[in-house]
């Protein structure tokens, strides 16, 4: 691959097919990039982030009674009895452990928020969150994908070391409480 002797449109062309490859991988929206290189610089440094997160991070997800791997998800992460903590290197799973839910009072949206801060979690699978606690994972840097489907544990978190969960949208919170 020669780069020094391209054209500059070559160069811009190649770099549009590098941020689309990558940014598909990681379920990073490309049209948040436009057409400033700067900005496509920053939607690709944040997809790499999330590509090494899903193969050597901490998976968070909400669920019910003692989780664990072979346990079952909980709607809503407010409202879940444990966490179920993920721990993944190269790709493969090394640990699996869980915490339990602080109990939070309605509107106390930053003590799970908070609560997963502190263990270090890069990445959380949700099947519903309001926004308040959506915005307090983004301010903390962690992650929030989104499978209201299945309520395997396994299965999401399978899917998302191999990039196959979507990054939850605005249009997809819940009205908070668990509405």
């Amino acid at each position: 691959m020669v780069i020094r002797d391209e054209p500059y449109f070559l160069l811009r062309i190649r770099l549009k097919i590098l941020i689309l490859l990558i940014a598909n991988s990681a379920a990073v929206p490309v049209e948040q990039a436009g057409e400033d290189l700067w900005q496509k610089r920053k939607v690709l440094k944040q997809a790499l982030r999330r590509i090494f997160i899903m193969q050597h991070g901490r998976i968070a997800v909400p669920s019910l009674d003692a989780g664990g791997l072979d346990g079952k998800r909980a709607g809503h992460f407010g409202h879940c009895d444990v966490f179920t903590l993920v721990d993944v290197k190269e790709g493969e799973i090394t640990k699996v452990t869980t915490i339990p839910n602080q109990t939070h009072v309605q509107g106390g949206c930053m003590v799970p928020v908070n609560l997963l801060a502190s263990h270090n979690v890069n990445s959380l699978i949700v099947g519903g969150i309001g926004m308040r606690p959506l915005m307090g994972f983004r301010q903390v840097g962690i992650d929030v994908y989104y499978d209201a489907v299945r309520p395997e544990i396994k299965s999401v978190v399978d899917d998302l070391i191999a990039g196959n969960l979507p990054l939850i949208g605005d249009n997809q919170v819940c009205g908070g409480g668990g509405a």
